[in-house]
């Protein structure tokens, strides 16, 4: 199952619009994000992996978890505060708490209903650059393989990207790496 607000989807076909861009599919970001995966050649045919995304606000974070290529489970997390700290070095304790606690129970809730299925590792992407650090955060607090989610196969950067050039590579894939899973979210 999956959704989008309609005045959400509204305001991005605006965009578009102004620009002149004619819109033919709309798709939930975690499937763009598989595919930049998948293009990347990291999918693991059968072992779960958990793909942490940190929204630009800094303050949410979606949690996907795919196995077989599927998005087996999304969710989107609500951070009390932002994660990482202005000064880029740290990270905020209790939205790290907060979030640790929210990756807790979406694992367990995962155990629970794909029979004792466990997570092999968790891999991290961010809109600030700081993969890096939130690695080393997440990796202090959970007992699982973290892993930078800087995946620049056939991309002329030695930086790390944005969330959102990721999600923005992984969608105009689409013709190019096809998934097991196809949803589009606009009906025109």
């Amino acid at each position: 199952f999956a959704a989008v607000k309609k005045e959400s989807l509204n305001q991005y076909l605006n965009y578009a619009a102004q620009a002149g861009i004619k819109v033919k599919t709309a798709e939930p970001s975690p499937i763009s994000l598989l595919r930049w995966y998948k293009f990347n050649a990291l999918t693991t045919e059968q072992k779960s992996v958990a793909l942490l995304e940190l929204g630009a606000d800094n303050l949410s974070i979606t949690l996907t978890i795919i196995k077989k290529e599927i998005p087996c489970f999304v969710r989107e997390i609500t951070l009390p505060n932002p994660l990482i700290l202005d000064n880029h070095s740290e990270c905020n304790k209790t939205a790290l708490e907060r979030l640790m606690s929210e990756i807790h129970i979406s694992f367990e809730y995962y155990r629970k209903w794909f029979q004792g299925e466990k997570i092999e590792k968790i891999i991290v992407f961010s809109q600030f650059g700081e993969q890096e650090l939130l690695v080393k955060c997440l990796s202090h607090e959970i007992d699982l393989p973290v892993e930078a989610g800087a995946l620049k196969k056939g991309l002329k950067t030695k930086a790390y990207l944005s969330s959102e050039l990721y999600l923005a590579a992984g969608a105009a894939l689409s013709h190019k790496v096809k998934t097991k899973i196809k949803l589009n979210l606009y009906r025109p």
